[in-house]
C-alpha cells in the first residue's frame, strides 16, 4: 500500500502512513504508521568520542603467616569512573561502540565487555588474568566500571595485565 503524508492544520500534527491509517489513534495501528508526530520519539542529546585510559594492575605481595614466605595474593577490584556529567536528572538510554586504534572494527556496546585477558600455563596448572568494563548512567553521569582479577600463580611470577586505552563512541539519547 502506498504511503501517505498527512498535516492536520488545527493540531498541529503530522504523520506518514498507509492511506487506511487511524491518524487520530496512532498507538490503535502502530503497524500502519511510519511517523506521527504526537508520538515521543528519542533523540540524540549528545555524541561523546571518549578515550578511557585503565591503568597497569598487579597482583599483591602479601604474606603468607602459616609458612612464614612471601607469595603472590589474588588481586581484584572495582573501580568506578565518571566520563560525563550529562545532567538530565534521570538515566538517560545510550547506544554506541568501542572502536580499535585504526578504527576499522567497530564493537557494539552490550553489557559487561572483556577488554584484556590473559592465560597462562604453568607447573601449578592454568591461570587466568582479566579486565572488564560496563558502560552505565545514573541521573547525573555517564560512567563505567573497571573490574579486574589477576588470579594467584603460586610460581614465583610477578604477573600483571598492562595499562591500555579503549575508545569509544557513545550516543547519549534524550527524550523528545
Amino acid at each position: 500500500m502506498a504511503k501517505k503524508l498527512y498535516a492536520n492544520g488545527v493540531t498541529g500534527d503530522v504523520c506518514i502512513c498507509e492511506s487506511d491509517a487511524d491518524i487520530e489513534h496512532p498507538l490503535n495501528n502502530i503497524n500502519k504508521i511510519y511517523f506521527h508526530s504526537a508520538l515521543d520519539y528519542l533523540r540524540i542529546e549528545t555524541i561523546l568520542n571518549v578515550t578511557i585510559n585503565l591503568p597497569e594492575r598487579k597482583q599483591k605481595n602479601d604474606w603468607d603467616a602459616p609458612s612464614g614466605r612471601e607469595y603472590e595474593g589474588d588481586t581484584w577490584g572495582f573501580v568506578n569512573y565518571r566520563l560525563y556529567y550529562h545532567g538530565l536528572g534521570y538515566r538517560p538510554l545510550f547506544v554506541g561502540y568501542f572502536t580499535s586504534p585504526t578504527e576499522l572494527v567497530k564493537i557494539p556496546f552490550c553489557g559487561e565487555f572483556v577488554i584484556q585477558t590473559r592465560y597462562e600455563d604453568s607447573d601449578y596448572g592454568g591461570v587466568n588474568y582479566f579486565r572488564t568494563i560496563l558502560l552505565g548512567t545514573d541521573n547525573n553521569y555517564l560512567y563505567f566500571q573497571e573490574m579486574y582479577s589477576l588470579i594467584n600463580s603460586y610460581d614465583n611470577q610477578w604477573k600483571s595485565l598492562s595499562a591500555i586505552s579503549v575508545g569509544a563512541r557513545i550516543f547519549l539519547m534524550s527524550e523528545v
